[in-house]
């Protein structure tokens, strides 16, 4: 219906994120898609699809699903996207910053603001600069110019076009009211996700890196221990608080996140259940040059519990906390 709409209204281009979820219960069936990225595959909606062969299948059969006339654009460092280049007989191009492909990362440089890329892509050299942060965004970058490679896009373009793009909210965002440390509130929910943004932010920070983090309720209890021991690792100070409780105690969630705490680690982990006053803490604790990470919220602005939903933004919960630090 959507999609018609903008159709009847002239829309050339429609650009859609197409979750397991959708393939899985045959939401886009009769979509003719002209274009397929495949990013990467790693634990998540395991409450769902209960195995990761089967939600690795039902990614794959989306790819697989494709006419002779679509095109495929994969990451071939994660092996899913190489048994799908072996595979599929549609048009495809690879992407890559580990092997050769048809656009390959040369070279990555973080700085403070940003990042910097030399791409080898079949238009030659690349050069780009970006305000996105981590290697994760690295590969969505990459799979962005490999996308503006197939439509032939000139390269001037895609420079143009990745430069202009800015940070998106609750993706590394930055919370800036003046305090001496860094803060970033960041979408990451899962084991990988938090993986990575903790990566990046330890290629931004001298000091400390403090994470406030929980797992949402009623949702994969599997990557909780995880979670938890990712964070206790890429971390000098944990605050494990609430994320969308749902029908779940905060108190069951943070003993399954705690499970996955090695514990010569318990030192460095505080549980806070109140999501606003882990926050306040973390803030409180930041020293200059440190790092305070909000993670698994990110844009979201409601907090769930078992009988009520309630406002909460972490980005607003942080400022105000920051600029009760500047005050006092």
């Amino acid at each position: 219906m959507l999609l018609n709409e903008m159709a009847e209204a002239g829309v050339n281009f429609a650009v859609m994120e197409v979750s397991s979820h959708a393939i899985d219960q045959k939401r886009i069936a009769g979509i003719s898609f002209d274009t397929a990225i495949f990013t990467n595959i790693t634990p998540e909606h395991l409450d769902y699809h209960k195995t990761m062969e089967n939600y690795t299948d039902t990614k794959a059969s989306f790819f697989r699903g494709l006419s002779q006339d679509s095109f495929a654009i994969l990451n071939t460092d994660d092996e899913l996207g190489r048994r799908l280049e072996e595979e599929l007989s549609c048009g495809k191009l690879s992407y890559s910053i580990e092997h050769d492909a048809g656009v390959r990362l040369r070279e990555a440089r973080a700085k403070k603001d940003g990042t910097e890329l030399d791409v080898e892509t079949p238009k030659g050299l690349l050069r780009l600069s970006s305000s996105l942060l981590g290697q994760h965004n690295v590969y969505n970058i990459l799979a962005a110019v490999t996308c503006c490679i197939r439509y032939n896009i000139h390269p001037q373009a895609i420079i143009e076009g990745i430069s202009s793009l800015e940070s998106i909210p609750g993706r590394l965002q930055r919370i800036d009211a003046g305090q001496p440390f860094l803060v970033l509130v960041d979408y990451a929910h899962t084991e990988d996700g938090l993986k990575n943004v903790l990566s990046a932010v330890k290629d931004m920070c001298k000091g400390k890196i403090l994470t406030v983090f929980g797992c949402g309720g009623d949702r994969d209890k599997t990557k909780r221990p995880k979670m938890g021991r990712v964070a206790s690792r890429g971390s000098d100070k944990v605050f494990i608080t609430s994320d969308n409780p749902r029908s779940e105690t905060p108190e069951e969630i943070a003993g399954d996140i705690i499970a996955g705490i090695p514990k010569e680690r318990f030192s460095t982990v505080q549980i806070i259940h109140d999501r606003k006053e882990a926050i306040n803490q973390a803030i409180m604790s930041a020293g200059a040059g440190d790092c305070v990470l909000i993670a698994g919220k990110g844009h979201e602005r409601y907090q769930v519990f078992v009988n009520r939903e309630e406002n909460f933004d972490d980005t607003e919960v942080a400022r105000s906390a920051c600029l009760k630090l500047k005050k006092s």
